[in-house]
């Protein structure tokens, strides 16, 4: 069977993330349809949160460089309330809660380190979630493309699917440095389209 992620409502604490707009969700879990409309050829997935559960990877990561710069760690809800802010935000956010901001001429070297350390560490713990091969290696037998759009830059997000073992079953793949400005816009989904 196909299958497709469902969203339940954002309410309850367990097992929740937090999304762009602020908003909690269930992790996701995919459940079996039927089959896919035929004219459906092409179907694009978000990598993070969606296809993969990479939370515990870059909370670690994040944790490591807060207390490399002497701030505390964060507790596994408060970083996984950040990391999907992603890139600058999460980190000046990050640092705000662990004590302190950084001064502007070191939070850039934070960045640095942390996408360092998370390019070294990302696959340590991070899967795909239950019924997501499945879901795209049915979509594949059914003359499917299955494109990636993802806010992740493109060097680590290659390292993420060769490190899973997953490169070769998507085309294309976009990035958050290929097309600007980065999802929720949607310029990298128009990408997609109009390129591929």
């Amino acid at each position: 069977p196909l299958y497709i992620a469902r969203e339940t409502l954002p309410q309850g604490k367990n097992g929740q993330v937090k999304d762009y707009y602020g908003k909690y969700h269930q992790i996701r879990k995919f459940e079996p349809i039927k089959s896919i409309p035929i004219r459906h050829r092409l179907v694009i997935f978000d990598l993070d949160g969606t296809l993969i559960d990479s939370a515990p990877d870059l909370c670690a990561a994040l944790n490591r460089t807060l207390v490399a710069h002497g701030r505390r760690a964060l507790s596994e809800e408060e970083a996984e309330q950040l990391i999907w802010a992603g890139g600058d935000k999460m980190m000046g956010w990050a640092f705000e809660r662990a004590g302190g901001p950084l001064p502007d001429h070191e939070a850039d070297a934070a960045l640095t380190v942390f996408l360092d350390d998370y390019g070294n560490n990302c696959t340590v713990e991070t899967r795909f979630f239950p019924g997501a091969l499945e879901a795209i290696d049915t979509l594949l037998s059914q003359e499917c493309r299955v494109a990636l759009c993802t806010n992740k830059r493109t060097s680590l997000t290659r390292r993420v699917l060769d490190g899973l073992n997953a490169g070769h079953l998507f085309e294309p793949v976009v990035c958050g440095d290929t097309v600007a400005p980065r999802k929720p816009e949607p310029e990298m989904i128009h990408h997609i389209l109009d390129h591929h």
